[in-house]
């Protein structure tokens, strides 16, 4: 995070060196925000699916409400193992989305 920061400050000329670091601040935060809500779509789209097809007698909604520390303690244990099967799935997807996204932006910086 300071690296940025550190970049700024030397390449910009001394009158700028404000918007600079407020421009770095605000594409740190806005790009964080951005993708934890793409990440939280990705898994809550591929958690459903996974579901079905591992542990068909559970909804996401249900999953997702109890969150993964108290799925142990709430999820029946002829369900359990599907239903971490089909979160494993969902994280997998999650991340392989996060991945191409970060791939995509790599291509864009080369173009340039």
């Amino acid at each position: 995070m300071q690296q940025p920061m550190n970049a700024v400050q030397f390449n910009v000329p001394a009158n700028l060196i404000s918007v600079g670091t407020a421009l770095v601040v605000f594409t740190q935060f806005f790009g964080s925000a951005v993708f934890i809500a793409f990440a939280q779509t990705a898994f809550t789209n591929s958690l459903g699916p996974a579901l079905r097809e591992y542990a068909p007698n559970v909804t996401a909604k249900f999953v997702i409400d109890t969150g993964a520390t108290n799925l142990r303690d709430v999820i029946p244990a002829d369900a359990l193992e599907g239903v971490l099967m089909a979160y494993s799935k969902a994280l997998t997807n999650t991340f392989v989305s996060a991945s191409v996204s970060f791939e995509c932006e790599i291509l864009a910086l080369i173009e340039e």
